[in-house]
């Protein structure tokens, strides 16, 4: 049934002489018609898990700013500007300067629309040592995204801790690019060095644009990622990476003053406690925030309705995400710090996807979404509403015209209470009389009267 012959049965229904067109009609009814037509297919997809409508979703999880994050500099701010503010959530609030000329830059960013801007003449930003720098014998990450702008052919320290005159006792982490142009990591222990060498060269001219750099230690293995792929192979590292008490700095190596960085950096992080990957990876693909796995669902999926209750899986470690949570359920599970291990679950807010606890980085987490494409067009491509006379719709088109005649009749102050009746019965014929799942409707229009609502967070975005 077309959304012309919807219409004309609709128009007849309710006394009117039958339309010859929709979309080319000048007369307001006609038009009426086709706005409450739309808002009863909206109405429709929003508020049941209807099976012509369900698609597949799946994201790999990305780390989130958590308890293992000491360090978290997004590099974000006004043009020029020189605070740098460290966003890390599990560590102490760190005190960072910029030094020279290093400043925000909203020329070039990877994420937040601005970057850390360093110049190669004695820029940096550095804060003093902390306990929370103390990498021990165990796991930790440090990553961030780079940009070069030299030529090559020069050593360029990237950041590290280290005292003036580069001590061996006193350099805990090395970052940087070798003078053959290719990344270069390396951990000290006590006078030892432990280096991975990467094997892609990086300048000005040569692989241009946002690099994303990791170094990871994983149990006595250190991994060197660009990318998102292993460079340089496994280095075995024993012993305890030295605590230094020197300052550390990005844009350089701790103290040191020769060398510096000329580029730029962006979503610098330091975790203790966490090998973040272990192997070839994706990398994120959005800025480090507290629980977010997805920033706009309707971004990553442009069709996004909502998503089918209980339907989220962790295909990685083979158990349910449950959710979605309520505002409440959500805060509750937040405070609960005991039951952190019990399991993940999920919440939407604001188009986001979020998930506590935070569940490893790489897992592949799938769920169902229902579409919000719920008519199409004659060579039935999916749409979002109606852009022609010869459109059809995918949901149930009696519905749709029961819709039109009970929603009419409301809108125009007529006795509609058999209509809606038989709107009623016909939904309850076509889902049962538990299957309505109702969303929160925020626009403080007409109840529509059948099943209950689902849990905050999957109503329509």
């Amino acid at each position: 049934m077309t959304l012309l012959t919807l219409i004309q049965d609709a128009a007849v229904e309710l006394g009117f002489a039958e339309p010859s067109s929709v979309f080319t009609s000048t007369d307001p009814l006609v038009q009426l018609l086709r706005v409450i037509a739309s808002k009863e297919g909206r109405e429709l997809a929003r508020r049941f898990d209807w099976q012509i409508l369900q698609k597949e979703g799946s994201f790999t999880t990305v780390p989130t700013n958590d308890q293992f994050m000491k360090v978290l500099l997004h590099f974000d701010g006004t043009d020029s500007g020189t605070t740098i503010t460290d966003s890390n959530l599990g560590g102490s609030s760190h005190a960072w300067t910029a030094n020279g000329n290093a400043q925000i830059d909203t020329a070039q960013s990877k994420f937040g629309g601005a970057s850390g801007l360093f110049d190669g003449t004695g820029d940096y930003v550095t804060t003093p040592d902390h306990d929370d720098f103390i990498l021990g014998s165990g796991d930790w990450t440090v990553d961030l995204w780079f940009r070069v702008n030299d030529a090559g052919g020069t050593l360029l320290r990237l950041a590290g801790q280290s005292d003036s005159s580069g001590t061996a006792a006193t350099r805990s982490l090395q970052l940087g690019r070798s003078s053959g142009n290719v990344m270069t990591a390396t951990a000290r222990v006590g006078t030892d060095a432990f280096s991975v060498t990467g094997t892609t060269q990086f300048t000005n001219a040569v692989n241009t644009g946002w690099h994303h750099y990791a170094f990871v230690r994983t149990g006595d293995i250190l991994k060197l990622f660009i990318d998102g792929a292993q460079e340089g192979g496994d280095i075995t590292i024993t012993g305890t990476v030295n605590d230094s008490a020197s300052a550390w700095s990005v844009g350089r190596e701790g103290e040191i003053t020769t060398e510096p960085w000329n580029g730029w950096i962006d979503e610098f992080q330091l975790s203790v406690g966490i090998a973040r990957w272990t192997e070839n990876f994706t990398p994120p693909t959005q800025a480090y925030a507290a629980e977010t796995q997805i920033a706009s669902l309707t971004t990553t999926f442009t069709d996004f309705g909502h998503i089918v209750n209980g339907s989220m899986w962790d295909r990685t470690e083979s158990r349910a995400i449950r959710g979605p949570l309520t505002a409440v359920e959500w805060q509750q599970k937040k405070a609960a710090t005991a039951q952190i291990t019990i399991g993940h679950y999920f919440r939407i807010r604001g188009g986001a996807l979020l998930m506590f606890s935070d569940p490893p980085s790489g897992n592949s987490i799938y769920f169902e979404y229902i579409s919000n494409k719920w008519c199409q067009s004659s060579l039935e491509v999916a749409q979002t509403d109606w852009a022609a006379d010869t459109d059809t719709a995918l949901v149930d088109e009696e519905i749709i015209r029961l819709g039109i005649i009970w929603r009419y009749r409301k809108a125009k102050g007529f006795d509609y209470g058999e209509d809606f009746r038989t709107y009623e019965m016909a939904l309850q014929d076509v889902f049962g009389p538990d299957a309505g799942k109702g969303i929160v409707d925020m626009t403080g229009t007409e109840e529509l009267g059948i099943g209950v609502n689902l849990a905050e967070g999957s109503w329509s975005l």
